[in-house]
């Protein structure tokens, strides 16, 4: 299976991006790095049999801990998740590391608040690495093939996994699946295990849940469509949307849930108690989308046509905002009513009011993709793919500090004060406690089931 997988991987491996990708990647292999102040020896994970020329050349390259991935909206490397644990002053150094190994394509992570876990999704081998935020120890959990999203609901401690089925990189370094139906893998966050795999449609591409009724929500790319899953039963139906979903979110005040169709330049609205759909047309290819719950206000992210449309959820009128140039993350602090916007080609950061919508700008990093904040302390995070770093934006000032740790997808923990980013440069999880600067020591690798 490895063997096939890496030779269509091979045929698609030598475009322009993949091959700047690489001379990153050798940049990344041969020019020493910095040692983190404590490292756990990444476990073992199975490689591919290097007897195909293409295959040796990648395994080689994981050797080196310079492997490049772009798995989904983020570049990833072999096995490495970036846990950044820092303060909102820009003058505070934050270099202090731990190191926690993940499996191989790390592509999300996601946090527990409750539990204090902290979820990777690793996409070439197929499982998800569950650490534990108090110690930094480290457990895998064997999922279905290609897993590309995740999304937990704290109130019953279930963790679900979307799985795309066998997964490889397209000509720019995406993702791409090889047929067959995706599945979702349900984890019991108490015991870590897999306790269920359930049949979702074609290619999922993003999963998200209602903890107020206890319905997950997957969407499928290839065939237009929403699997609604009850969290008690595990019963599913089918809602149908526009062409090429990729992205939602849910409104639990008004039981709404909220995707966007990427080819269809539209936002399906879906009505929680009954599966009823309303269509809202909005900018061209919309990816990304959040919700002011308090304001009851949808933001939606247009790819190629550089704005974000403003929907008003009560009468489903629609503004439209221009931002950077090709927008693709987008986060929302609701106690500001201040929504971020990462503009992947004009290295910088939109910042709209989610009352006026007025706007300004804040020079980040090149190339930023992945964006979040945390409310409390009111620090936005902002993860610059080319320039491999992290800017942290200040929301009452604007001002910015640069922090040199890597750039992959980031989540936070509100509740601990920590940022939890993926890196694609080294096997590394670094952890600095945002409120003493103090370094904690990881306990031990993972451990496996």
């Amino acid at each position: 299976m490895f063997a096939n997988q890496y030779r269509r991987l091979y045929r698609r491996f030598f475009s322009p991006q993949l091959l700047l990708n690489l001379r990153r990647a050798l940049h990344y292999a041969f020019v020493p790095q910095a040692a983190p102040v404590a490292t756990v020896t990444p476990s073992a994970s199975p490689t591919p049999s290097p007897r195909h020329a293409g295959t040796r050349f990648l395994h080689a390259l994981g050797r080196q801990n310079a492997k490049f991935f772009r798995a989904g909206y983020i570049r990833v490397n072999r096995h490495s998740v970036l846990a950044l644990l820092t303060t909102l002053d820009p003058e505070i150094a934050m270099s202090a590391k731990v190191s926690v190994a993940t499996g191989i394509g790390p592509t999300r992570v996601a946090i527990n608040r409750v539990t204090n876990k902290i979820y990777v999704v690793n996409a070439f081998s197929s499982n998800v690495t569950v650490i534990d935020g108090a110690t930094n120890t480290t457990t895998n959990v064997a999922v279905g093939v290609g897993p590309v999203a995740i999304a937990i609901n704290a109130v019953t401690d279930k963790i679900y996994v979307a799985n795309f089925g066998p997964v490889g990189l397209d000509g720019y370094g995406g993702l791409v699946g090889y047929g067959g139906p995706g599945t979702l893998s349900v984890i019991d966050g108490t015991t870590n295990r897999l306790t269920k795999t359930l049949v979702v449609g074609k290619y999922p591409r993003a999963v998200a849940i209602n903890e107020v009724t206890n319905k997950i929500y997957v969407v499928n790319y290839d065939d237009g469509e929403v699997t609604v899953i009850d969290g008690a039963t595990d019963v599913t139906t089918t809602v149908k949307v526009d062409a090429c979903p990729v992205a939602l979110a849910i409104n639990p005040v008004t039981n709404k849930i909220y995707v966007t169709n990427y080819t269809s330049n539209t936002v399906t609205v879906i009505d929680g108690a009954t599966n009823t759909t309303t269509t809202i047309a909005v900018g061209s290819n919309p990816r990304a989308v959040v919700i002011n719950s308090v304001i009851n206000k949808i933001y939606v992210v247009n790819g190629s046509s550089n704005s974000v449309t403003v929907i008003d959820a009560t009468t489903n009128s629609t503004s439209t905002v221009a931002v950077g140039a090709k927008p693709f993350g987008i986060a929302i602090n609701p106690l500001t009513h201040m929504i971020y916007v990462s503009n992947a080609c004009s290295n910088n950061v939109t910042v709209i009011n989610g009352i006026s919508n007025s706007t300004s700008t804040v020079a980040v990093g090149s190339e930023p993709f992945g964006i979040a904040i945390n409310a409390a302390t009111n620090g936005i995070y902002v993860s610059n793919c080319t320039s491999n770093n992290i800017t942290v934006i200040d929301g009452i000032t604007n001002t910015i500090s640069t922090v040199a740790t890597g750039a992959g997808a980031v989540a936070i923990n509100d509740v601990t004060n920590t940022i939890y980013v993926t890196e694609y440069s080294s096997n590394s999880l670094n952890a600095i406690d945002g409120a003493t600067t103090t370094t904690r020591v990881a306990a031990r690798a993972a451990s496996s089931i």
